[in-house]
């Protein structure tokens, strides 16, 4: 075993590591390493959840590939607790557990692919990061109004990032959840530290997916410290993942909310 080796994640991921910093030689020993979906997600008029956001970009969110991507939606009101983004949250996990293998491709020979057990899907196959307890519980709620009993799995699978430390899962969502401007400026040194944001995304092993508000993406910090570890999410979000195309996401009261979706191509 190689030091400058990493035998967890997809190549994107790791390249995602050097670029903030982890030595330039490190790479990827399963440089291919993918969720195997089982099928495709369900269209709203026939089995998606009514109760959830839908926008047909999930498709692409659960696939093989890209292993990195981020979720932009326009959101200028919520704080530390975000009820419509623990709902995008809630979609995806659903569209993750409708479709994918317990197992990953690219990394054991001749593995059987078949759906998860509840504890396989909780414990390896999907992880929830957050940076705070409001979200955290926001997030928990809708999960489990979709799962009534799977609570205790639920909850060792949501987590804020500082208790998620050693937790790999085949795929990572990261959920920022704040969007209030006012909000963001008082918190902008916790929310684009450095080290946070490495932690959680490094967790994934197949993909990593950021969900987060337009005005936190945009965020330019003022802090000088903040400024200087900024560039950690700010690579990831506007540079690593380089390429964009616009959503629309149909909410259950039957509005819409518009959004982006970014990924590395």
């Amino acid at each position: 075993m190689s030091i400058g080796e990493n035998y967890r994640s997809h190549e994107d991921i790791v390249a995602y590591a050097r670029g903030i910093g982890y030595p330039s030689q490190l790479s990827a020993h399963f440089k291919n390493t993918a969720v195997h979906p089982l099928s495709a997600v369900s269209l709203p008029s026939f089995g998606f959840p009514a109760n959830l956001p839908y926008w047909p970009e999930l498709k692409q969110m659960v696939s093989t590939s890209p292993a990195v991507m981020t979720l932009l939606h326009d959101d200028d009101l919520s704080s530390q607790g975000n009820e419509v983004e623990a709902m995008l949250v809630a979609s995806l996990v659903w569209s993750l557990r409708e479709t994918l293998s317990a197992e990953l491709d690219g990394q054991k020979p001749g593995v059987t692919h078949a759906p998860p057990t509840s504890k396989q899907f909780w414990a390896n196959s999907v992880g929830i990061v957050t940076p705070h307890r409001a979200q955290r519980a926001l997030v928990v709620r809708e999960l489990r109004k979709l799962w009534q009993g799977e609570a205790a799995l639920i909850d060792e699978a949501v987590d804020t990032v500082e208790k998620f430390q050693g937790g790999e899962r085949h795929v990572i969502i990261v959920s920022f959840g704040v969007a209030d401007a006012d909000v963001i400026a008082g918190e902008e040194a916790f929310l684009m530290q450095l080290q946070r944001t490495n932690v959680a995304i490094s967790q994934a092993m197949a993909k990593c997916i950021v969900i987060m508000p337009t005005t936190l993406a945009g965020h330019v910090p003022q802090d000088k410290q903040a400024l200087l570890t900024a560039h950690a999410i700010k690579d990831y979000v506007d540079d690593f993942c380089n390429h964009e195309q616009p959503i629309s996401i149909q909410l259950p009261n039957g509005t819409t909310r518009g959004g982006k979706l970014r990924f590395r191509v």
